[in-house]
């Protein structure tokens, strides 16, 4: 039998699922722009690097699998990395892609350290769905404060704006429910294999969870609960002889107090929530008619996604290179802009493509997507053979409500984007892990004990390691950048900061909103009057991201202010390519050229301003004035 470990590696394990499980979903850091996705990196990076350091230093040795290399999950996931890896050669921005590169780093570790820990814990899984329930307690109670607080009373476009704000500590809606929907196998299997209190526990935060999905308005979550329960309730019914009738038996009262208490908890919704029924109505239209107007942006960008990968069939654009590639090919949205040109409605940055699929295929190429969708199709294999050959009744249910919520979350990939995001991703590990753990129990016959020793941690550290000084210097800097822009009045602690980015900058090149760390350098200079150094960041930041639509503007600008016209046009004239009806821009640029004497060209920029005010109205009649005097 294989080697139970002694008590400093069962309380270590037990710590790493607790800070995984618990700890990384509530980290949330409000000095910074982002306060979610980079502290969460960064504790899940400190928390993985901790764990390996503290496993070193165990000198005794304990039962451990070291031959998870000739399962096909583990040989896939570890080509999908070395694919975002090799895309970093071949990028525009290969600093962009490391974010990328290194949450899939720190997803291969926690799914081979949470493999291990339940192959080798006693009752792992039991205390893995424990701290599961612990933590959606936790983000339900948060969550439905946030309601309560945000959305009771309010009715019609009040209500649905006011949706945004119950967001949990994921910085996002949709991010907060999918990590929701996500536990909810955990609670179903709760509800079986655990004792009485953690049962009634599990079966309310079911009906908590559910409403919760259903009030905060997340249709891409609506979708995938749709698909898991298809997809459970077809595999139950397909295996009901295998399974036996008894497991999926439940108790009539059980299920009636259940649906009393779901009737009750959406009847309080109605009543604290007024413009509950018309803002789901107008959800579930825009699900139904894909050709509504206020459907037409996330539909352009998916088009114009794709022509961009049309131009890079082969590799695809890079990891984390879509936000930079992306703004030449978005005519279908620019020609949604120009429908109004009265509208002072701006360009908008969109961060990715809300498609995961898309997003993949796009950076990664055809040969990243396969990889990336072969990660879940092994996933399914096991799961699925899981279900032919497992005796434990209890582990049959949960592959099976696993296998529902994995292709429930392919669902939402095709809407939104879960890959994203981490606390997201380390969830997702959470279920991979278990799925893993499962297949090697039931297919690998008696576990072996195979001793340990320290040769066998060196390589997963030194890689931790890099990790997490990759992610200590992405949470620095979007601390310092914070800071950057809030010491304007203070010269010596400009100054400061200043050098504190420029270190940064040396191994990150974007903030959370894609603007290059050194254009915001560039704007420390210009708030300094140094319009020349502005112009030596803002250049360099240009070879990080020369479709910045800011950026453009701040050279442009800044090449006025130097005397510099022909850069300043050409600069301009890239800005109103990305974005043609751009104001800042086509004032500046028809500026320009009035300096330059191009009178025509100047007041031709003045016209395609969209929405008008006095300043443009006196340039335009400036400029008609003197070309009557050519």
């Amino acid at each position: 039998m294989i080697q139970p470990p002694n008590n400093f590696v069962s309380y270590l394990s037990k710590g790493f699922l607790l800070a995984v499980v618990v700890i990384i979903p509530l980290v949330y850091v409000i000095p910074i722009s982002d306060p979610v996705q980079s502290p969460k990196l960064f504790a899940w990076g400190f928390v993985t690097f901790a764990y390996l350091v503290f496993l070193f230093k165990n000198k005794e040795p304990w039962g451990i699998r070291t031959n998870f290399f000739r399962f096909n999950l583990l040989r896939i996931f570890l080509l999908y990395a070395l694919m975002i890896a090799i895309s970093l050669f071949y990028a525009i921005n290969w600093k962009a892609g490391l974010f990328d590169l290194s949450r899939t780093i720190l997803s291969i570790l926690t799914l081979l350290i949470v493999t291990n820990i339940l192959l080798i814990q006693k009752n792992g899984l039991s205390y893995l769905t424990r701290l599961v329930l612990i933590s959606a307690t936790i983000l339900v109670v948060i969550g439905g404060f946030q309601f309560f607080w945000f959305a009771a009373g309010r009715s019609a476009s009040y209500f649905y704006a006011s949706l945004y704000e119950i967001k949990g500590l994921s910085g996002h809606k949709i991010t907060y429910s999918i990590y929701l929907y996500l536990t909810l196998p955990f609670m179903i299997y709760g509800f079986y294999i655990l004792p009485k209190g953690w049962k009634i526990l599990s079966a309310l935060l079911i009906l908590l969870v559910l409403a919760l999905i259903l009030l905060i308005q997340t249709r891409a979550v609506w979708v995938g609960l749709s698909i898991m329960v298809l997809v459970s309730a077809v595999t139950l019914i397909f295996y009901r002889i295998k399974l036996g009738y008894g497991l999926i038996r439940m108790k009539i009262k059980v299920l009636v107090y259940s649906v009393i208490v779901g009737i009750i908890f959406i009847g309080l919704a109605f009543l604290f929530a007024p413009g509950f029924k018309e803002v789901a109505q107008y959800q579930v239209e825009g699900m139904q008619k894909y050709q509504l107007e206020r459907n037409v942006p996330r539909i352009s960008i998916l088009k114009s996604s794709f022509r961009m990968y049309l131009d890079h069939p082969i590799t695809g654009v890079g990891a984390g290179n879509w936000i930079i590639e992306i703004p030449p090919y978005q005519d279908d949205y620019i020609h949604y802009l120009m429908q109004d040109r009265n509208s002072d409605f701006g360009f908008q940055n969109w961060i990715r493509p809300h498609n995961d699929i898309i997003w993949i295929l796009s950076e990664k190429g055809p040969l990243g997507l396969i990889l990336y969708l072969a990660i879940f199709l092994a996933l399914f294999v096991y799961l699925i053979k899981i279900v032919f050959r497992e005796e434990n009744k209890n582990n049959v249910l949960l592959s099976i409500l696993i296998l529902g919520s994995l292709a429930g979350y392919m669902g939402i990939s095709i809407f939104s984007f879960p890959l994203e995001r981490v606390d997201v991703q380390a969830i997702l590990m959470i279920l991979m892990a278990v799925v893993f753990s499962l297949n090697i129990k039931t297919f690998s016959g008696e576990l072996n004990s195979a001793k340990i020793n320290r040769k066998h941690l060196v390589i997963p550290g030194f890689v931790s390691l890099l990790v997490l000084f990759y992610v200590l210097f992405q949470f620095k800097s979007e601390w310092d950048l914070s800071r950057l822009m809030d010491t304007k009045s203070n010269n010596e602690t400009a100054s400061r900061v200043e050098k504190r980015n420029r270190d940064n900058a040396r191994i990150i090149s974007l903030d959370p909103f894609a603007n290059p760390v050194k254009y915001y350098l560039g704007i420390c200079r210009l708030n300094h009057n140094d319009a020349g150094g502005a112009l030596d960041y803002f250049d360099k930041a240009y070879h990080e991201h020369p479709n910045n639509l800011n950026l453009l503007f701040a050279l442009s600008n800044t090449s006025l202010k130097v005397g510099d016209i022909p850069g300043s046009i050409s600069y301009g004239k890239k800005a109103i390519e990305v974005y043609p009806f751009y104001p800042k821009a086509l004032l500046n640029l028809a500026t320009a050229y009035y300096m330059n004497g191009d009178f025509e060209r100047s007041l031709q920029a003045l016209l395609k301003i969209p929405v008008t005010n006095p300043t443009v109205l006196k340039a335009i009649e400036r400029t008609k004035q003197q070309l009557d005097k050519s």
